[in-house]
């Protein structure tokens, strides 16, 4: 009676056993349909659980392998169709194309805001200190008047004078600073 119990695995054993043989096989499987191997690997996963659980039927089995790999498919399959997946694929592909569209308005704000520093340097030194302080520093007429002591009317009619010779140097391109 001990001997034949020896020639039979236990669950452990075999289950153990399916795993060594054939793990890596079925997670190439499920990766070639879930195309991310950490997923394919909780895909293999899931199935091992699965087959953990049919002990008993193993003798009824005609090919281990072949059971194995329908499990997989079946599995990377349900996998694929999940509402989670489709959540998470539509949310990373979603965001790709965030990430796209972002970069692409950066550039463009990388570009505009190239033109508009080149612009501002063009300017005479009366305007560029002018724009700079109130549109890039954010300063208050008040507070440039007393930095540069200048009047504030004087800084006012900077700012009229500076602006159509910005639009006229950025033809075309939008005006991003305030409009006083």
């Amino acid at each position: 009676m001990e001997e034949s119990r020896n020639d039979v695995p236990s669950q452990h054993e075999w289950h153990d056993a399916l795993m060594d043989e054939y793990g890596l096989e079925m997670t190439k499987l499920a990766y070639t349909y879930v195309k991310s191997w950490p997923t394919a690997q909780d895909v293999v996963q899931d199935v091992f659980v699965k087959v953990y659980h049919q002990y008993e039927r193993r003798e009824a089995l005609y090919s281990m392998k072949a059971w194995l790999i329908r499990l997989t498919i079946n599995q990377s399959k349900d996998y694929l169709k999940s509402s989670w997946f489709r959540r998470v694929i539509r949310l990373e592909s979603l965001q790709i194309e965030k990430t796209t569209k972002s970069a692409a308005l950066d550039m463009e704000q990388q570009q505009f805001n190239e033109q508009l520093s080149q612009a501002v340097l063009a300017l005479k030194q009366e305007y560029r200190e002018v724009i700079f302080l109130f549109y890039y520093e954010e300063l208050t007429v008040p507070e440039i008047s007393e930095i540069l002591k200048v009047k504030e009317a004087t800084l006012h009619s900077r700012l009229r004078r500076a602006k159509p010779v910005l639009q006229e140097k950025l033809k075309g391109v939008e005006e991003l600073w305030r409009t006083n």
